[in-house]
């Protein structure tokens, strides 16, 4: 035997006591504790053997399964590799995999190549890949519910009264855990670049104008591109400007666009009479008449079918005017694990609380709830609209020019650092009577983190409190006069007959 084939059969050797010497060393560590963390060694085989055997079955398990699922630190190793050679496009067999462990100095840590060989030789279909790695998914989900169930219990050891940030932490570790989020807090740069070109294609594959979801009025959606998940868009105003009026449009909008809900969290108006604005507003009926009853019967058919069209909209309204941020935050990570979320809105952010707590100062406060709104939009990948009041600067500036800007936000800068949009609605009605531009809200976009600063015209009915696009072009990117329940597609077909007003 000469030295070369000694050599190696030595590296094989020292390879495979050190695979059994991690192996007895998980087996340590349960024993030590009293229990062995639930695992399954043969289906994290079967998922590495059947990849090997047949390259496709990685898109099959990639979206489900990280490295750090796998029990044996041996296998998490394996599956990194694989991923690697696979965003590299190259094939990945045991000579390449077997390569790549060599660079990455890790070949020895897994058993060498002849684990590599035995790994396929174990496998008698490829079929079942996907159904092993979610035995595989699964079993790691339950470790890390137990990791953070004893992480929960250390805190709580240590809290001293606060049960609500206390009860705030426990949910957000356990939401983390049923959103996969441990397996994907670092990921290299790579990987984010095929994410971002992945993106890009679906944008263009599903030819659409925007990249985001659509608010409905297409000067504003040419300058923002929709709304994207992780951004928080502020939207302010002084009162009367009609805040409410446009959010409720794009919350209609988004709904109808994304099929997807949408939550709405009134802390300023009951739940019925928003459901008034916007059918009275789908129904081009005065809101007015329903104050005064004196709706015709034409008004009364009306807001019968502006119900039938828009009462199967995703749209979920919580109008529990005290609210805190813990309690939002709970709120829409239960919605988004279990209906997913196109949309998130705030009415509006000075009337929030940021806990139970009182706390030092109002702005102090309003700093707090900004940061964690913007955190949470991240964390849910949602766009969150906060529509936020101004300060009386605007009215007190000499002249006619009543226009906000940045500085006029109420309370806290934080809400111009954190904010990824923030527009203004200026309707010059409001300060000058005699104006040319009656009917026409400017919706300012100051500032814009990933596109340009400008400005939206579109109509305003006051007496519907409607928006709508100014110049309707019926050809261009669909939008029409009135998005919502101005476009085709929904026109209450196939809905059920809804009376509204007949006696509960």
């Amino acid at each position: 035997m000469g030295y070369a084939d000694g050599k190696k059969r030595g590296e094989a050797r020292d390879a495979k006591e050190a695979l059994v010497h991690a192996a007895a060393q998980l087996s340590a560590a349960a024993a030590a504790q009293g229990r062995v963390p639930p695992h399954d060694l043969d289906a994290e085989r079967a998922v590495l053997g059947t990849i090997l055997l047949e390259n496709a079955a990685l898109s099959q398990v990639e979206s489900v399964l990280a490295a750090a699922d796998f029990y044996h630190p041996a296998h998490g190793v394996l599956y990194e590799s694989m991923l690697a050679l696979a965003a590299r496009k190259e094939p990945i067999d045991v000579v390449t995999l077997a390569a790549e462990l060599r660079a990455r100095e890790r070949l020895n840590t897994i058993g060498g190549a002849q684990y590599l060989g035995e790994l396929t030789d174990a496998i008698a279909t490829t079929a079942h890949v996907e159904s092993h790695g979610r035995i595989v998914a699964d079993l790691a989900g339950v470790r890390r519910m137990i990791e953070v169930a004893h992480e929960i219990v250390a805190r709580g050891y240590g809290e001293r009264g606060n049960s609500e940030a206390f009860l705030d932490y426990a949910a957000a570790k356990v939401f983390e855990v049923s959103q996969k989020r441990a397996k994907s807090t670092l990921v290299p740069l790579e990987t984010a670049i095929l994410e971002a070109f992945e993106r890009i294609e679906k944008v263009l594959e599903n030819g659409a104008a925007i990249s985001g979801t659509p608010t409905g009025f297409r000067d504003l959606d040419r300058l923002t591109a929709g709304m994207h998940g992780g951004q928080m868009i502020i939207i302010a105003a002084r009162p009367a400007m009609g805040k409410t009026s446009l959010v409720m449009c794009i919350v209609a909008n988004a709904a109808l666009a994304t099929g997807k809900p949408v939550l709405f969290f009134s802390l300023e108006m009951p739940r019925v009479e928003l459901a008034n604005r916007l059918m009275c507003s789908e129904a081009r009926v005065d809101q007015s008449k329903l104050r005064t009853n004196l709706l015709t019967q034409d008004d009364l058919t009306s807001l019968t079918a502006a119900a039938n069209r828009l009462h199967s909209l995703p749209i979920y309204i919580d109008d529990s005017g005290d609210l805190t941020l813990v309690e939002l935050r709970s709120k829409a990570r239960k919605m988004k694990a279990e209906r997913d979320l196109s949309l998130i809105c705030i009415d509006y952010l000075q009337l929030m609380k940021a806990s139970r707590e009182k706390m030092e100062s109002r702005e102090r406060e309003i700093s707090e709830i900004s940061r964690g709104l913007k955190s949470l939009a991240k964390e849910l990948d949602v766009p969150i609209i906060a529509l936020s009041q101004l300060n009386r600067a605007a009215e007190t500036r000499p002249g006619k020019e009543k226009r906000p800007m940045l500085a006029d936000l109420r309370e806290s800068g934080a809400i111009e650092q954190d904010a990824d949009v923030v527009m203004f609605i200026y309707r010059d009605e409001v300060y000058n009577r005699d104006t040319e531009d009656r009917g026409i809200a400017e919706v300012i976009i100051a500032k814009q983190r990933n596109g340009p600063t400008d400005t939206a015209r579109l109509r305003f009915i006051r007496e519907l409190t409607r928006f709508e696009n100014l110049a309707m072009d019926m050809e261009d990117h669909g939008y029409a006069d009135a998005q919502v329940g101005g476009v085709e597609t929904f026109a209450g077909e196939g809905l059920p007959d809804l009376d509204p007003f007949s006696p509960a």
